[in-house]
């Protein structure tokens, strides 16, 4: 840590010592565990461990409750150590219970698929999770990069088919792209919403070949600087392909314990791309979510 850094935090937070050391426990353990609240203190600290070279935190507090104002003095806090360009997202727990049949809804999806990515990802983020919400897990990073769709400049595209699968990834069709989590097809212009990305991404093709591709302001609809690729993550928590969505279909059809609206309700859904939480317990892909993460080294 920095030496003006390292005095401001003891400043502002007395009480907490050894942070280098616990940034160094992090780095060589994965974790460390914090007993009781400490409030603005826990924010501080997690904010001055970036000055100790953690590149990705995630921040587990005791429940839910006043989640957003504790992300609200964590960014208040990385601007303060000179860290407001870390990234700071919430990983909320989707329900209750998985034996709920009803939609997540589609913030709370977003809010999971950002956390995902930047857990994910190799830039500097901090996560900020209830410990209810790792009962549910994220994807597995393999798969979550596996199943996330790239579009790129000069790239063979399927339009139809891009569909589909963006579908199957959570994302929402429309008719104009506004918020994150949605896309839509006009002619040969594609425009998605990535939930990890500040702007939408839109690509032209001519042909099958993506000609150009830029990214643009969702309320004027004005294209800005062009851009080489961009990659629109899942949204859903429980990403299917193609072929485990069909083994999924299947299953349900077969099984005679599932009265015939909901075995139709969730195949609507299905179709629609959202996810309900009966999915972690019946989707094959269950396998492949973890209930643990374990920081990147650095």
């Amino acid at each position: 840590m920095k030496r003006a850094d390292k005095s401001l935090f003891r400043l502002l937070c007395p009480r907490w010592e050894g942070s280098p050391g616990i940034a160094r426990a992090l780095r060589e353990r994965g974790a460390v565990r914090a007993v009781g609240d400490a409030g603005s203190g826990a924010s501080l600290l997690a904010a001055s461990l970036f000055g100790s070279g953690v590149g990705r935190l995630l921040l587990v507090v005791p429940s839910a409750r006043g989640l957003e104002r504790r992300v609200a003095e964590l960014r208040y806090s990385l601007d303060l150590f000179g860290f407001g360009g870390v990234a700071v997202a919430m990983l909320p727990e989707p329900a209750r219970s998985p034996d709920e049949e009803l939609p997540i809804h589609p913030r709370i999806a977003l809010a999971r698929a950002e956390s995902a990515s930047r857990l994910h990802g190799e830039s500097e983020a901090v996560v900020v999770a209830p410990a209810a919400a790792l009962r549910w897990g994220i994807a597995a990073r393999e798969r979550f990069a596996a199943l996330g769709i790239e579009l790129a400049t000069g790239a063979e595209l399927d339009r139809d088919r891009l569909g589909e699968r963006l579908t199957g990834l959570g994302y929402a069709r429309r008719q104009i792209v506004a918020e994150p989590g949605e896309y839509a097809l006009r002619g040969y212009v594609v425009d998605v919403y990535s939930p990890d990305r500040g702007l939408p991404a839109r690509a032209e093709l001519v042909g099958d070949t993506v000609d150009s591709l830029r990214l643009f302001n969702p309320a004027d609809q004005r294209s800005h600087a062009a851009i080489d690729s961009y990659t629109a993550v899942p949204v859903r928590s429980v990403p299917l392909d193609a072929e485990e969505e069909a083994e999924l279909r299947a299953r349900l059809v077969s099984r005679d314990d599932i009265d015939p609206a909901t075995r139709e309700a969730r195949h609507e859904m299905l179709h629609r791309g959202e996810e309900g939480p009966w999915l972690w317990r019946e989707s094959a892909a269950r396998a492949a979510t973890s209930a643990t993460w374990t920081p990147a080294r650095r």
